[in-house]
């Protein structure tokens, strides 16, 4: 790399470049930027955006090889501190180790060499204090979090979920003590996933003394005190490693950010996708420079949201929100695919959005891991609309109160016709007793039968709540009780009940167990209500629970065979947690971010699951259902040709101009089948093919991340 006029070498610019801004305007960035997009730019200001876009990729260009360059060098001294302390040649050594062919920082790096690489993984020691055995590409993450943090830099560990994104990050923190690096330190995660990562800490570093900053405020302030007083390990004299989640940092910032914290973990990074959000403002308080963004799904809705991610850990470099997420709109992604691909290769703006992204992001795939993972496969089923469901959704859209509200229009008896309105009757009686009124005796008031639950001024969330169950909205008590009414009918109101109570007696009687996601609490409850129904034994995990209760129900549906099914709420438990005992999931109704689905059905599918998994995916026909489903596929097209394309693995050379190969990225299909019922349950013949797994037993992992996957298959 050229040294520039002013006599600054290639690092000095990466000082420069990584610098902390004094004062950034985050909140001025996004709200000027108004989701733009090509379509309502002129030629003027697309050709200004995409200069200062170039300037980007220009600055991101010399961090990236200033990394590169070094990262090989660090590869290279391991390997020579390995023949020096053998204290001969190898003969296995590459030719590249004995040559030294990796260039210096004035020319641009190699591409690595696969022999080299592999001669490398084999010398690579692990931390002393980490007591597990990292995989090959868990090594190269570790190496990769190593380099980042010595040259001052920062990142997003984006692996595929359930790729043990914690346990490289709890290697880390054993080699920054080995390397003297004392702390504090602090990890920031959801509720749900802080007995994952106490579990893991325990598991793989037990000599780390861990402290959990949790609980009520007087708890807090005791555990304070605790946060700088030092331990002995190795004769290493270090501090505690702080455990918390993103509640308490909100709450506890003035406190949390008084603190020295050499290097900051966070997990489930996603959830800081919003700049605006007061998590996102808490944290961007902390003096702390050192930090590394945990999520297997960095693009959930839109490419803002990543650009907030960067601007976190990078903001001297992503300081505009405009010149980087306005070429691609979630809106063009509803388009045809012919119509996508051209907007992704105009002026080769993906090559150079991926090349920006590249020195910041580590993503690798299960099927480039070669776990060996049993196959996963996703169905969706489309469910009936019952006749109540029919009833109460075109109410709502044509706004028929008396329906909604369950009212009976009062008729005359005798006459047969409408009784009058109360304020006619009110002003025929003043008339009659020249406003003398009569006192009417009163009418006892009666016992209400149902409870009506509306959300009117968001049709949206109505509709949902119809195609899910109609007890969400008009809900039959129990005679002289408050609670619902349990009995047959839970189930004959709702296609989606029917369609599960078919399938949970058969994967019952199969053996298989069953995580079942819903992103409604309320729905869950009605869900519970209809499993004690059926005696089937069930474990349930949300967001109302502490985390206490959490372990507990995650450890009775592990270890308890006759633990049937665990109730989960889609955004409290679809993070982090590991529960390979089910090898079944149905998500009973889809989220509107995508992503959330993937993370829920990935708590099965991961390191240390044995059978295959099965995922199925409950749609009502004709019903706002589908129009989610809509949204979210071209979501995902969004989240597949900038991030899902292979390209962020450190061995992919980047080069996205390949129509061919985008177009087969964004035909390929999230489902592997779909399935309707055209109005009627599904036969005996119909719901055995459904639960059939005979052809995943001996089918091996797909091995090519991109490939398409076979069309849709759909019985009638």
């Amino acid at each position: 790399m050229d040294e520039t006029k002013n006599g600054m070498d290639s690092f000095d610019q990466v000082d420069v470049l990584t610098e902390e801004k004094s004062s950034i305007d985050v909140d001025n960035s996004v709200q000027e930027n108004n989701h733009s997009s090509l379509h309502n730019m002129d030629d003027e200001e697309r050709k200004e955006r995409y200069k200062n876009l170039l300037t980007l990729l220009e600055n991101s260009t010399k961090l990236s090889n200033a990394f590169e360059t070094r990262l090989k060098k660090c590869k290279l001294k391991i390997v020579e501190a390995k023949l020096e302390k053998t204290n001969k040649i190898d003969e296995n050594v590459p030719k590249t180790v004995e040559n030294d062919s990796i260039k210096d920082s004035n020319n641009q790096p190699t591409e690595e060499n696969e022999e080299y690489e592999n001669y490398y993984l084999k010398l690579f020691q692990q931390p002393k204090l980490f007591k597990g055995t990292l995989k090959d590409y868990q090594k190269e993450g570790l190496l990769w979090i190593r380099t980042l943090f010595e040259n001052g830099l920062n990142g997003i560990l984006a692996d595929d979920m359930g790729l043990g994104k914690t346990i490289q990050a709890i290697a880390f923190y054993c080699f920054l003590l080995e390397m003297g690096i004392k702390g504090p330190f602090l990890v920031i995660a959801p509720l749900s996933t802080i007995p994952n990562w106490l579990s893991e800490f325990s598991k793989f570093s037990p000599q780390l003394n861990t402290l959990l900053y949790h609980g009520t405020d007087n708890e807090r302030c005791k555990i304070r005190s605790q946060i700088n007083v030092k331990h002995t390990v190795d004769k290493l004299d270090y501090f505690s490693i702080v455990i918390t989640t993103f509640e308490i940092l909100r709450i506890d910032t003035k406190v949390l950010k008084g603190y020295d914290w050499k290097y900051i973990t966070i997990d489930e990074g996603h959830k800081m996708k919003n700049p605006l959000t007061l998590t996102s403002r808490c944290l961007r308080e902390f003096a702390c420079t050192n930090k590394l963004i945990l999520t297997g799904t960095p693009i959930q809705n839109n490419m803002d949201e990543l650009w907030t991610l960067l601007n976190l850990l990078m903001p001297k470099l992503f300081n505009d929100i405009k010149d980087f997420s306005s070429w691609f709109a979630i809106d063009d992604f509803h388009g045809t695919n012919d119509q996508i691909v051209d907007l992704a290769t105009k002026d080769e703006i993906l090559n150079i959005i991926v090349k920006i992204l590249k020195p910041f992001i580590l993503r690798r795939q299960k099927a480039e891991t070669n776990l060996n993972l049993p196959p996963k496969k996703e169905i969706v089923i489309y469910a009936p609309v019952t006749e109540q469901q029919h009833k109460l959704y075109m109410a709502t859209l044509s706004r028929e109160m008396n329906i909604l509200l369950n009212k009976k229009p009062e008729i005359d008896i005798e006459s047969g016709v409408r009784a009058k309105r109360k304020c006619v009757e009110s002003i025929e009686r003043y008339t009659e007793n020249r406003v003398i009124r009569k006192t009417e005796p009163e009418h006892k008031a009666e016992s209400k039968d149902k409870i009506v639950s509306l959300v009117l001024l968001n049709p949206f969330m109505q509709l949902k709540k119809i195609s899910n169950h109609p007890y969400l909205v008009h809900m039959p008590l129990s005679p002289g009780r408050s609670s619902v009414l349990v009995d047959e009918n839970i189930v004959k109101a709702s296609g989606k009940f029917l369609i599960l109570d078919a399938m949970l007696s058969k994967l019952k009687l199969l053996g298989h167990k069953v995580l079942l996601f819903s992103t409604m609490i309320q729905l869950l409850d009605l869900i519970e209500e209809f499993l004690i129904f059926r005696s089937y034994e069930y474990a349930r995990l949300d967001g109302t629970m502490n985390i206490n209760t959490r372990v507990d129900e995650i450890n009775t549906f592990t270890n308890d065979p006759n633990c049937f099914v665990m109730l989960i709420s889609t955004r409290a438990g679809g993070l982090g947690l590991n529960l390979t005992a089910a090898d079944t999931v149905i998500i009973f109704d889809s989220d509107w971010n995508p992503q959330c689905d993937l993370q829920a059905q990935d708590r099965c599918h991961r390191i240390g699951q044995v059978k295959p998994v099965v995922v199925y995916r409950l749609c009502t026909k004709s019903t706002v259902d589908e129009k989610i489903l809509a949204n979210a596929a071209a979501k995902r097209k969004l989240e597949k040709i900038v991030i899902g394309n292979g390209t962020f693995n450190r061995t992919t050379k980047v080069n996205l101009s390949n129509i061919k190969e985008l177009m087969n990225l964004l035909e390929s299909s999230d489902y592997d089948k779909q399935i309707q019922s055209n109005g009627f349950i599904l036969s005996d013949e119909e719901l055995d093919s459904l639960l059939d797994r005979s052809d995943m037993i001996k089918s091996s992992p797909k091995t090519n991340a991109t490939q398409s996957a076979k069309h849709f298959e759909v019985l009638t």
